[in-house]
């Protein structure tokens, strides 16, 4: 696929490429919220300890890697829907669903989103900073931030997407998620706003 050109598609395809991980995210706060599959909430790091401080937490979990997965593969399902739908949209589309699914896709908005945030848990427990408390300022835009690169560096090889495209990503989809996560605690979805 040739990367984007004109500067003018670059919103749209950028609202086209949140809508994944926008519907992962919403559905994954939802299992959060309903206890859904309590089994799978088991932390990711085991309750294991480094140097007196646990290295993830408990809200790093095996079920909210695999509820943002699947529901990532859904968004891309959706998204591809859209695009058969609505084929003047195609310009816009950053994803090459003709050459890689929407499973492939969904499986690298999900770790992406999933796995780039285990090093700011990490880094948050060296410094005694509770599991779902956002922390000083800093932390709190690196909490947004972190998932949003993850999810766009393992899609840029497989994109149409160009370094302005990510970098505008970075910073459009961090104020996005900051937006998405306080509208889920307005819907009680989620415990604190940030």
């Amino acid at each position: 696929m040739a990367p984007l050109i004109s500067q003018p598609s670059l919103w749209p395809a950028l609202a086209l490429c949140a809508l994944p991980a926008v519907i992962a995210g919403c559905l994954h706060m939802a299992v959060v919220r309903l206890d859904l599959c309590p089994w799978l909430a088991r932390p990711l790091d085991g309750g294991r300890c480094w140097r007196g401080a646990r290295i993830f937490g408990d809200n790093k979990t095996w079920r909210g890697l695999v509820a943002m997965i699947l529901f990532s593969i859904l968004g891309c399902y959706a998204l591809a829907g859209l695009m058969a739908l609505a084929p003047g949209l195609a310009p816009y589309n950053v994803l090459d669903f003709s050459t890689h699914g929407a499973p492939f896709y969904g499986l690298l908005y999900g770790l992406g989103y999933s796995l780039f945030e285990l090093p700011n848990s990490f880094l948050k427990r060296r410094r005694d900073i509770r599991p779902g408390q956002a922390g000083a300022l800093p932390h709190i835009l690196l909490d947004q931030a972190d998932s949003v690169l993850g999810c766009l560096l393992l899609l840029y090889p497989f994109s149409r997407m160009d370094f302005a495209f990510v970098m505008t990503g970075v910073v459009a989809f961090t104020a996005l998620h900051l937006a998405v996560n306080y509208l889920l605690y307005l819907c009680k979805l989620r415990a604190v706003p940030l």
